[in-house]
């Protein structure tokens, strides 16, 4: 069996952010003998894909941080691409599911995303998992006549306590009410089911802070607009929130069970950079 190479952080509060930061940071060094030096755009490294095993994965310079000596550090978490598409993002996940949380095969799993690379990676784990997108020409719970389903995260289709896992790669930044997504998705897992998101987080914020609003179907934006991608969309998703930690506040509140975040990095899978995710239980 292949070893588990991650270095593994746990944070539950502000307070435990900057000794977690300092222990980071000495991580962080692994990055330097990748950092882009010339006028290249991409490189090879080798790394490790739950899916398709040990391989060449494809890193680019898009959204690379520029350091003061000239060299460019990648966005590891959106780069470092298998093969089969998946991201370091989506390849790391796939990984925690696989080798910490043991989830079976055989288990209930929701996906909130179904036309990408890490749910087709995650059927192949595990072949009874639902996915969903949100589209607008499709009523919530119905699907189209190629077999996509739709689900809007903060009124879901499914009965209650209906999955043993639920799984939210970067859509909690895109909802309206995150308040009424997080109870949705604490709804239809079981009790004892696990939940993981990864979501855009400011560590050293207390505060969420909203970007835009939606009332009577119109929207206003409160800041400056951004856009992420979107496999449903050419024109990319809104960002809603910035995410700070009344998050956890929030969900303590609608009875989620211990929210932590898992900080993870790994030289040897390739798993660098900003790289982690919010992992919480159902009592």
């Amino acid at each position: 069996m292949m070893k588990d190479s991650m270095f593994v952080e746990p944070i539950r509060t502000m307070a435990e952010w900057p000794a977690s930061l300092r222990r980071i940071e000495e991580f962080w060094a692994c990055e330097v003998p990748h950092r882009f030096r010339g006028p290249e755009k991409s490189f090879v490294v080798n790394g490790y894909c739950p899916r398709c095993g040990w391989g060449n994965l494809h890193v680019t310079d898009d959204w690379a941080h520029h350091n003061a000596d000239g060299s460019r550090t990648a966005c590891w978490r959106e780069t470092a691409i298998c093969r089969c598409g998946m991201n370091t993002r989506m390849r790391s996940m796939l990984d925690w599911m696989v080798t910490r949380e043991k989830i079976a095969a055989n288990r209930g799993v929701y996906c909130t995303e179904a036309t990408t690379p890490f749910f087709r990676a995650l059927l192949a784990k595990h072949p009874f998992a639902i996915g969903s997108e949100f589209v607008s020409r499709i009523a919530p719970g119905s699907a189209d006549d190629h077999g996509l389903r739709c689900e809007d995260l903060e009124r879901l289709s499914f009965p209650d306590a209906c999955f043993d896992a639920v799984v939210s790669l970067d859509v909690l930044e895109h909802v309206f009410s995150f308040r009424a997504a997080l109870s949705e998705m604490h709804r239809v897992l079981a009790p004892g089911g696990v939940c993981l998101i990864t979501v855009p987080f400011l560590f050293d914020a207390a505060v969420t802070v909203r970007r835009a609003a939606l009332d009577g179907g119109k929207l206003t934006h409160l800041l400056p607009p951004v856009y992420h991608g979107d496999p449903m969309s050419k024109d990319g998703a809104l960002l809603v929130f910035d995410y700070g930690w009344d998050l956890i506040a929030t969900m303590k509140d609608i009875g989620w069970v211990d929210p932590t975040f898992y900080y993870f990095l790994s030289d040897e899978k390739k798993y660098l950079g900003t790289n982690y995710l919010l992992r919480a239980t159902r009592a």
